[in-house]
C-alpha cells in the first residue's frame, strides 16, 4: 500500500514539474519575443538616424560665411588690375569646401534688373572658425565687379536651396584715370612754370646788384670823362692864351728889333 501511494505521489509531482517547465518555457518565449521585437525596432531606427547624419555633403556643418568689406571700391586703371575680396567664417569649422563666382556688369549697362554675367567660377577650401581668406581675380575690362559665394549645403537647416552672399562692388574706370593723368599733367606744367618763374626771379635778384653796380660804374666813368674833358678844355684854353701871349711878345720884340735897326741906319747916314 505504501509503495502504491508513493508511486502515485511521484507521478503527480512529475506532472506538476512538467507543467511548470512548460509554463516557464512559454513565459520565456513571450519575453524573448517581446525583447527581440523592441530591440529590432530600436536598432533599425538608430541605423536610419545614423546613416542620415553621417552622409558627407548633405548636412550643415555650422559654418557661416560673410564678406568683410561692404563699401564700394573705385579703381582708376586702363590696364588689367587684380581685384580682391576677403571672406570670413564666423561659424564653426567648415567640413568641406564651397564655391564662388565673379560677376561682371559692363559700363554701358542701363538695366538695373540685370543680374550680371558670371565670368569666373572658383572653389573655396574649407575655412576654420574665425579665419579669413582672400579671393582674387584679374580684371581686364572697365565696369563693375562683385564676388558671389555660396554657404555650405543645409545652411540654417535649409536643404532645398543654396544661400548666396555678395561682396562689395568694385568699379574699374579708365576714364577717371585719364582725367586724373590729364589733371596731373596740368599740375606738373603749372609747377614747372612756377619753378621757372622762381628761377628767373632768383636770377634777376642775382643780376640786379650787378646791373646796379654796372650803372654806377658807367655813371662814374661818364663823370670822370666829363671831368677829363673839362680839364682838357681848360688846358687847351690856357695853352692858347699862352700861345697868344707868346705870339704877341714875339711880334713886339720883332718890331723893336726893326725899329732899332732903322734908328741905327739913320744914325749911320
Amino acid at each position: 500500500m505504501r509503495s502504491l501511494r508513493s508511486v502515485k505521489k511521484s507521478k503527480k509531482y512529475k506532472k506538476l514539474i512538467v507543467f511548470a517547465q512548460i509554463l516557464a518555457i512559454w513565459y520565456a518565449s513571450i519575453l524573448s519575443l517581446s525583447l527581440v521585437t523592441s530591440d529590432t525596432v530600436a536598432y533599425f531606427n538608430d541605423s536610419k538616424k545614423t546613416s542620415f547624419s553621417i552622409q558627407s555633403g548633405t548636412w550643415w556643418d555650422g559654418s557661416k560665411l560673410t564678406f568683410v568689406k561692404h563699401n564700394t571700391e573705385n579703381i582708376k586703371s586702363c590696364e588689367p588690375h587684380s581685384i580682391t575680396a576677403q571672406i570670413k567664417n564666423e561659424g564653426f569649422d567648415m567640413m568641406d569646401g564651397t564655391e564662388y563666382e565673379v560677376v561682371y556688369w559692363p559700363t554701358d549697362n542701363r538695366n538695373p534688373q540685370h543680374k550680371g554675367d558670371v565670368i569666373y567660377e572658383g572653389a573655396i577650401d574649407p575655412i576654420g572658425k574665425n579665419e579669413i581668406v582672400t579671393l582674387q581675380f584679374e580684371a581686364e575690362k572697365e565696369g563693375s565687379y562683385k564676388f558671389k559665394a555660396y554657404q555650405r549645403p543645409g545652411f540654417n537647416d535649409n536643404y532645398d536651396t543654396r544661400e548666396e552672399i555678395w561682396s562689395h562692388k568694385i568699379m574699374m574706370n579708365c576714364k577717371g584715370k585719364q582725367e586724373k593723368e590729364a589733371n596731373s599733367d596740368v599740375v606738373e606744367e603749372v609747377e614747372e612754370s612756377k619753378e621757372e618763374a622762381e628761377i628767373i626771379e632768383k636770377e634777376e635778384n642775382v643780376e640786379a646788384p650787378i646791373i646796379e653796380e654796372e650803372e654806377i660804374n658807367r655813371k662814374e666813368e661818364k663823370e670822370e670823362s666829363a671831368k677829363n674833358s673839362k680839364e682838357e678844355a681848360t688846358d687847351k684854353s690856357v695853352n692858347e692864351e699862352e700861345k697868344e701871349v707868346m705870339e704877341t711878345s714875339s711880334d713886339d720884340s720883332l718890331e723893336e728889333i726893326v725899329n732899332s735897326q732903322s734908328e741905327k741906319e739913320g744914325e749911320d747916314e
